[in-house]
């Protein structure tokens, strides 16, 4: 009787087991997300991919996520929402070492958690910010117009905006929309590039911007407040097969409202370049030239944009000249700037005339020359002006210190020269050893010179001696060739041309 009751005892331990085991959670069914809000981003629900559903599942660890038994009616301190396309919501916020999940049923109010192992913050900046915001600007590129299209030259006054037929805009924006998966997000942009290739305006605030640099490819897609006044923008790299896809078609878009170049400019061969150099009119010199063989004439009409260029009225005039091409059969490119008199802006603009025909005159709106000046500044190599060598100065001005002169504490003493000092102090400047400085700009800053060398009161010719720590510096006014438009030009030469003017300065003639 004693082993029944044990027996009975044995089994009833272990029904009762059995009746106190946990009850089986069934498995969360993975969800297919089709909205994101994230509350550090924007307080609105931006639509996602079943793409970019499944990368957050795996960003999410959701295979991982464990059931917490918790009872709370309300999800607090929640990052970010999520909704599924069963309109689940779910709402996630970090819980000590661990990411919480609040999921809310359609018509329910019952709260079920999940945790799992994460930082919200870590996930979010990480992350989610990329996602969410190239999210957001394909929504705001699917909803848009394309209304209006700049792709140069003039991109800041709005003179070579042109609007988009409703055809024309429902096609770019299709190829648009069907090429995002192909935008590689990199970031948010602090600012707008300073030079870009097009500007495609989505609504009043929205636009797009292409832009290359160092061979890479990338479009701004940026928002503006009502003063048209940069905000904010997130940048994408393209590959250069997309990128040069979409100029291509902005192109054909531009040419059916503005017409381009002729033929005559396009197979145009340049054989020389002039530029204006801190005031120097190069041009005015002719063996001042840079020459230009043929890859330097290709190259040049790339730099020179001029599948940008459009042909305007020929009757304008240019406020100054910055660069002068010639090339094959007599044709000139003068370009320059034109202000516009009805609102005192500015344009780049070039004028192409002929020399064997007098007649033709193109005149075409271009945009920044700045690689041109460049070639041309870095492969000008000037003859030494024999004007310089030739300089007959009379008399010297050498700067004292002098406490009399409030706004520059500084005077001159000026001392006639006789023949022989004239000679003498030729000698000591040694013009074989002057090298001419392209960077002038550094000099401009009020710096007084310890020598001035002048001629008679007709010579428009002067040099100006100044003294660096390891330096001689000498500007020269007006390099002659009697023409006034010559400005000058800046040398430098060996600390010792200063140092040995100095002795003899001091020695001979004080």
């Amino acid at each position: 009787m004693k082993k029944s009751w044990g027996i009975m005892i044995c089994l009833g331990l272990v029904f009762s087991l059995v009746g106190c085991s946990p009850k089986k959670i069934p498995p969360l069914d993975e969800p297919v997300f089709t909205s994101i809000t994230l509350n550090s981003f924007i307080n609105e629900a931006i639509e996602i991919t079943e793409e970019e559903s499944s990368s957050l599942l795996d960003l999410f660890l959701f295979s991982t996520w464990v059931k917490d038994d918790r009872k709370d009616i309300t999800v607090s301190n929640t990052r970010f929402t999520l909704v599924d396309k069963n309109k689940t919501t779910y709402y996630f916020s970090q819980d000590g070492q661990n990411i919480l999940v609040g999921i809310i049923k359609v018509n329910e109010t019952a709260i079920a958690f999940y945790t799992f192992s994460g930082n919200i913050i870590t996930l979010t900046d990480s992350n989610l910010t990329g996602l969410v915001s190239k999210a957001y600007d394909r929504q705001k590129i699917s909803d848009s117009a394309y209304f209006k299209i700049n792709v140069g030259p003039d991109f800041y006054t709005g003179s070579t905006d042109f609007t988009l037929t409703g055809d024309q805009s429902t096609g770019f924006k299709d190829l648009i929309v069907s090429s995002l998966s192909e935008w590689n997000y990199k970031g948010i942009a602090t600012d707008n590039p300073e030079f870009y290739t097009a500007r495609i305006s989505l609504d009043s605030y929205w636009n797009l911007k292409l832009w290359t640099y160092q061979d890479r490819y990338y479009v701004n897609v940026y928002r503006t407040n009502d003063q048209d006044v940069f905000i904010k923008a997130n940048y994408y790299e393209l590959t250069q097969d997309l990128y040069d896809e979409y100029m291509t078609r902005l192109f054909v878009f531009k040419n059916t409202v503005f017409e381009g170049i002729s033929l005559t400019v396009q197979n145009a061969i340049f054989t020389e370049g002039y530029f204006d150099f801190d005031g120097t009119q190069t041009w005015l010199v002719p063996e001042w030239k840079v020459p230009l063989g043929a890859s330097e004439s290709d190259q040049f009409k790339l730099w020179m944009k001029m599948d940008e260029w459009i042909l305007r009225s020929s009757s304008i005039e240019l406020y100054y000249v910055t660069e002068l091409i010639k090339a094959e059969n007599g044709l000139i490119f003068t370009f320059g700037v034109y202000e516009d008199p009805k609102n005192n802006y500015t344009y780049g603009y070039v004028i192409v005339t002929s020399t064997k025909d007098t007649k033709f005159k193109e005149v075409y709106q271009i945009s920044e020359m700045t690689e041109v000046y460049d070639f041309l500044l870095d492969h000008w190599n000037p003859t030494f002006p024999s004007s310089i060598l030739d300089f007959h100065f009379t008399d010297i001005m050498v700067a004292y210190n002098d406490p009399t002169e409030l706004e520059t504490g500084i005077s001159y003493h000026q001392y006639v020269l006789n023949e022989t000092q004239y000679l003498e102090i030729k000698d000591i400047l040694s013009y074989d050893q002057w090298t001419l400085d392209k960077d002038p700009g550094k000099y401009h800053m009020g710096w007084l010179p310890n020598y001035i060398l002048q001629g008679s009161p007709e010579a428009d010719q002067v040099f100006s001696i100044y003294a660096t720590n390891d330096t001689t510096v000498i500007w020269v006014r007006n390099v002659g060739f009697n023409q006034e438009n010559l400005y000058g030009l800046w040398y430098f030469s060996p600390k010792s041309v200063k140092d040995n003017l100095t002795n003899y300065v001091n020695d001979q003639i004080k």
